[in-house]
């Protein structure tokens, strides 16, 4: 009796499908898409650098070749997110700190920080935690903001000196900017004296009303 012959497959050995190989460029850019995607969702304090490396899909020890710690990672982040921050480099880089500030000027600062509000959730978020959280990256931020911020107020104090106009301009700058920032974290809770920012209409109304306030503050000038 002849024995019996059995056959079996070849065995395969299963790999694991190689990764595309990407640029410094393209991980940088997966990085930064994945902070704005999980930022927007649930807002600094719910993200973990594990949150950016997973869906950003690379290893953590390429993140901490670039950057030293999350800490560092958002010290450049919130640059490109904070609208004074941001405003503050490209006026540097255009020498418009060097400029006479004008009416003009004033308007387009507080109505593209009104679009920057409106349009960017990003920016939204950085205000949210400023306010909810004091660490180390929230504190810098903060006073480069501050830093920024009165350097445009002394310049736009030259026009507005005592005994030259009754306007106090660097008050009237932190009411308007104040107000501009509560009422759009604000918005998803309520109207505010009737104030919808998630109505173009209203929103078209307070940048006519930011307008004529800074008309009025100059017409002060004499």
């Amino acid at each position: 009796m002849s024995a019996k012959i059995t056959i079996t497959k070849p065995f395969t050995i299963m790999t694991k499908p190689r990764r595309p190989r990407r640029t410094k460029e393209d991980i940088e850019k997966s990085i930064n898409e994945a902070a704005v995607d999980l930022i927007g969702r649930k807002g600094f304090a719910g993200v973990q650098l594990s949150d950016i490396t997973r869906q950003a899909d690379i290893e953590p020890v390429v993140f901490y070749n670039r950057y030293k710690n999350l800490d560092a990672f958002y010290d450049e982040f919130l640059k490109k997110y904070d609208y004074w921050v941001s405003e503050g480099i490209k006026r540097r880089n255009a020498t418009e700190d060097d400029a006479t500030p004008t009416i003009d000027y004033c308007k387009t600062v507080l109505n593209g920080l009104i679009t920057d509000l409106q349009e960017d959730k990003i920016m939204r978020e950085i205000l949210r935690w400023e306010i909810a959280d004091a660490n180390a990256v929230t504190e810098r931020t903060a006073m480069l903001r501050e830093m920024l911020n009165m350097q445009l107020v002394f310049k736009f104090k030259k026009l507005f000196r005592e005994g030259e106009s009754s306007i106090d301009i660097a008050v009237l700058s932190a009411l308007m900017i104040s107000g501009i920032y509560y009422l759009f974290l604000h918005r998803n809770r309520s109207t505010f004296c009737g104030i919808d920012l998630n109505d173009p209409g209203d929103i078209e109304r307070m940048r006519k009303t930011v307008d004529a306030i800074v008309d009025l503050a100059f017409s002060t000038l004499k």
